[in-house]
């Protein structure tokens, strides 16, 4: 697997944010696991990854909205309600984002890929996908005191192969503005590899190193990129 990557914007007030709770403070993740696809390959660990991630930040004191398999109807309507919760917890919040499925780059942008989504043109991708910025858009209106997005998403799904419109691979690394910290599980342009199962080797190693006490959130990536 290529190393994960981060994008991230005031890291330094950050790198003391424990995953495992120390204080009162609200925390809320959202957590997709997109596996079902149709016009693009089946993915066998995302399921089983968002899972192992759900469990992990339960543990730790999270509350959780968990889902998988998420269609077009549902992807931003899903997004939308989980930003609305973030804007009732208050602006001391702590929020965390998981997405394991599949993900495309256009133009410097990220893209999550609803399960039913058929992906031949790069049209079809602005059309039917969500992008990374406008959901880091609408994150930034809402005050909080951290936002942690984790993308596990940089797979090669083909998309506009056929067509003879090729997407890049893997995905672009977005600018992140204050107060964020975006994970990739890759580097830009790169593809991860999930290997046999059942977890992939990235969700793998963040879910053992998230659940280790004492660990901030810069030490958990580092630990991360070292154990890829």
């Amino acid at each position: 697997m290529r190393k994960f990557v981060l994008a991230a914007a005031s890291l330094a007030a950050m790198a003391m944010l424990s995953v495992m709770p120390a204080s009162a403070q609200s925390r809320l993740a959202l957590v997709i696991g997109n596996s079902a696809y149709t016009g693009a390959p089946p993915l066998p660990t995302t399921v089983a990854d968002a899972t192992s991630i759900m469990e992990t930040l339960k543990a730790a004191g999270y509350d959780v909205t968990g889902l998988s398999d998420l269609n077009k109807d549902l992807l931003v309507p899903t997004f939308r309600d989980f930003i609305a919760k973030v804007a009732a917890a208050g602006p001391d919040a702590v929020v965390f984002i998981y997405y394991a499925g599949h993900g495309a780059q256009l133009n410097a942008d990220d893209y999550l890929i609803p399960t039913d989504a058929q992906i031949n043109t790069p049209d079809d991708l602005v059309s039917q996908a969500l992008p990374l910025s406008a959901l880091i858009g609408e994150l930034a209106k809402t005050p909080s005191a951290a936002r942690i997005i984790v993308l596990d998403a940089s797979r090669d799904a083909g998309f506009g192969k056929q067509a003879g419109a090729a997407l890049p691979p893997g995905l672009a690394l977005v600018g992140a503005p204050p107060g964020f910290l975006v994970a990739y599980a890759a580097a830009p342009n790169e593809v991860e590899i999930d290997g046999p199962g059942p977890n992939s080797p990235f969700a793998a190693a963040l879910a053992t190193l998230m659940r280790q006490p004492g660990l901030d959130i810069e030490q958990i990536f580092k630990g991360v990129r070292l154990q890829e």
